[in-house]
């Protein structure tokens, strides 16, 4: 049997605090086999990343490994010096995090920071290295290497910025690439981008890979096994097809069911009831037990679970798994919307800023409405001109062009601070990362009494604390949290006291700006659900910026896809995700990662949008389109095609006619790398 690059055996790593020494991982056993990709999934405080840093040797003073074994290429590493260890990080193990800018020198070029690598660990010459450096940036597929090396990394876009960091992380060659949640902040189609190079490297260089994240679906397309860690134990491990087909764990179903899917039915996600319990809180017994559905008192609770082999590589941490592994994990359908008349109404909107270097066009000509009780979702790549929206119609900046009607009364003109507070109460914003927008240093009940005040100043207090209490309640947040301050709530519990806060003055339109993106898919489920539920109780108008498609297809009524500042396409989901539609939206739904390990893979869409500052002439999107051949003449890239309806309630930009749209492009689909076998996999 071939030796696995990584064993971890009965590995338990604490952390010391005021309250004591903790445990944050344990007796976790894994193994890596040569040129396998290892998936490791859980919610946030779950150890993830507590693994990562173990392996590296870099848990800090007050982390330590109290027992179990760490072998790298059958080497010990538990117990090494620093001075050991440092020839092992980058040429043995590298590793490349979630915020590539963190491990960037914001004060050194790209290049400089790239030659560093083989100055250290080959002894080279300047021009050597400065030589590794460019071959290093061609293969991770870096346009322009020239101009990216002389770069500084403000320089370059997220998806850009990560491709330099695996680079960097490659450049040594490690037998082992450590990679955590390496594409959470990018958009769908650069995800894409850096999981087909993940799968090149694999399959180019035989690199093995761990790769920590939360997102399943991301997993599905390049993970050869995936283990689930729960509160710190290892829960569940087997084969990704196994795993994703047939769950054992009620854990890892309960992760399943608050995933989005990007295909079948239209449902909302699941969302996971209560919360992981701190290391110091876990309970006697299975530590999943008080979520569980299946647990049962006098069983489950009385000592700890031992890990069962389930079948070949295949382990589970259930007392009951024989008994539940056979039930289904749908959600229900939601049911179809009977959106009311127009709330929101906005014509010809435009903004452009100048800048020093050039006019950046950030939103061109954008028309539409949004109807009482509907949920309308608006998609694109990052410098689509999502955002800029969003601040247009909140009042936050104002367009050179166009007009804003909300309720029927012109707003364009009106900053939010000069609107009358009954037309800012009626639209609020809940913003991506509710820690940027709550008050660090007091008590979320306080804030949100502060906007009761500022919009229902003329009721009493105790009828001001009644309602505060109505709106906790709303968003199923316990009324003893309102004395706590945002540092002591989970991302979760922000983000709804955020959405609370939006309330409190009836609001008829929510605008939610990426309000999940950052949060873990059963947080993300349960939040979803918050916003979902308040539509209904209240007929409200929910604008949903949002860049995960999957999530998008499952909850919007309709969807309004952005380019470059303008609008591509906008019609009823049903039809924006059915096979009319634009080579744009074809594309951005190709590139979202599918549940299903065995699926099919798509390349990703060729290139990165041009910029804003210099767009296209003619079709913004003329310059990546697929398509672009089949329009006669240079017609794409001379003339602005028009927003036309080709079905009623559904419009799309584009030269090709509705019947050539609907004609499936060329099949360029790609079946995922071959799993290892099972010889070469190592024991787990």
């Amino acid at each position: 049997m071939t030796e696995p690059v990584l064993r971890l055996e009965g590995l338990t790593v604490s952390f010391g605090t005021r309250r004591g020494r903790f445990p944050a991982v344990e007796d976790l056993s894994l193994a890596i086999a040569p040129g396998e990709v290892l998936g490791l999934v859980g919610e946030s405080g779950s150890g993830k990343s507590t693994v990562a840093l173990a392996v590296m040797g870099d848990l800090g003073p007050a982390g330590r490994i109290d027992r179990g074994s760490l072998r790298f290429g059958g080497r010990e590493l538990a117990g090494l010096s620093e001075r050991a260890l440092r020839p092992i990080r980058g040429a043995g193990i590298a590793m490349v995090g979630q915020e590539p800018m963190a491990a960037l020198n914001p004060s050194m070029r790209i290049g400089a920071q790239l030659a560093e690598v083989p100055r250290l660990h080959a002894r080279v010459s300047r021009a050597e290295a400065r030589a590794a450096a460019w071959r290093a940036a061609e293969e991770v597929r870096l346009p322009d290497p020239e101009r990216i090396l002389d770069s500084y990394p403000h320089q370059l876009s997220g998806g850009q910025l990560q491709r330099v960091a695996i680079a960097m992380a490659l450049m040594a060659r490690p037998r082992l690439l450590i990679l955590d949640e390496p594409t959470t902040a990018l958009d769908v189609t650069v995800e894409a981008g850096i999981v087909e190079l993940l799968r090149e490297i694999r399959q180019e260089h035989g690199t093995s890979m761990l790769f920590i994240g939360h997102n399943l679906a991301l997993m599905a397309g390049i993970c050869d096994r995936i283990a689930v860690l729960y509160s710190g134990r290892l829960v569940e491990s087997a084969p990704a097809p196994r795993l994703f087909a047939s769950p054992r764990h009620p854990y890892t179903r309960a992760l399943l069911r608050a995933l989005p899917r990007i295909e079948g039915a239209r449902r909302p996600p699941v969302p996971l009831a209560g919360g992981q319990p701190l290391p110091h809180e876990r309970p006697q017994g299975c530590a999943f037990a008080p979520r569980c559905g299946h647990a049962q008192g006098g069983r489950c609770d009385v000592a700890p679970v031992p890990l069962e082999t389930a079948g070949p590589d295949e382990t589970v941490r259930c007392l009951r798994w024989r008994e539940i592994r056979e039930q289904p994990i749908v959600a229900e359908p939601l049911p179809e919307a009977r959106p009311g008349p127009a709330v929101l109404e906005v014509e010809g909107l435009t903004r452009r800023f100048r800048t020093a270097r050039g006019t950046v066009h950030a939103v061109e000509d954008v028309s539409f409405s949004a109807l009482e009780g509907e949920t309308l979702a608006i998609v694109g790549e990052s410098g689509c001109g999502k955002s800029t929206l969003a601040r247009l119609i909140m009042g936050l900046d104002r367009p050179d062009a166009g007009r804003i009607r909300l309720t029927g009364v012109e707003v364009q003109d009106r900053p939010a601070g000069r609107r009358p507070a009954a037309l800012t109460a009626a639209m609020q914003m809940v913003f991506q990362n509710p820690a940027d927008t709550l008050n660090p240093s007091a008590p979320v009940g306080r804030q949100v009494m502060r906007a009761l005040e500022l919009f229902q100043g003329a009721s009493s207090a105790a009828s001001l604390r009644t309602r505060l209490s109505e709106l906790f309640g709303l968003v199923r947040l316990p009324e003893s949290l309102a004395a706590r301050m945002p540092r002591q709530l989970s991302g979760g519990q922000r983000q709804r006291v955020g959405i609370a806060r939006a309330l409190a003055g009836d609001a008829a339109i929510l605008v939610a700006d990426e309000p999940v993106s950052a949060l873990d898919a059963s947080v993300q489920a349960a939040v979803i659900e918050t916003l979902l539920e308040l539509q209904r109780i209240r007929r409200a108008t929910l604008l949903f910026i949002s860049h995960d498609l999957a999530l998008v297809r499952q909850i919007a009524d309709r969807v309004m896809v952005m380019y470059l500042g303008r609008v591509l396409e906008i019609g009823p989901a049903t039809q924006v995700f059915g096979p009319l539609a634009h080579p744009y939206t074809r594309a951005l739904l190709a590139a979202a990662p599918r549940s299903d390990p065995t699926a099919a893979l798509r390349p990703a869409p060729a290139g990165d949008p041009p910029s804003a500052l210099d767009p296209p002439s003619g079709c913004p999107f003329h310059t990546r389109c697929p398509r672009r051949a089949e329009v006669p003449g240079r017609l794409c890239a001379d003339r602005l095609p028009p927003l036309a309806e080709v079905a009623p309630g559904h419009a799309i930009r584009c030269h090709l006619s509705p019947e050539e749209l609907r004609k499936q492009p060329p099949d360029e689909e790609r079946r995922p790398a071959a799993p290892l076998t099972p010889s070469c996999r190592g024991a787990s």
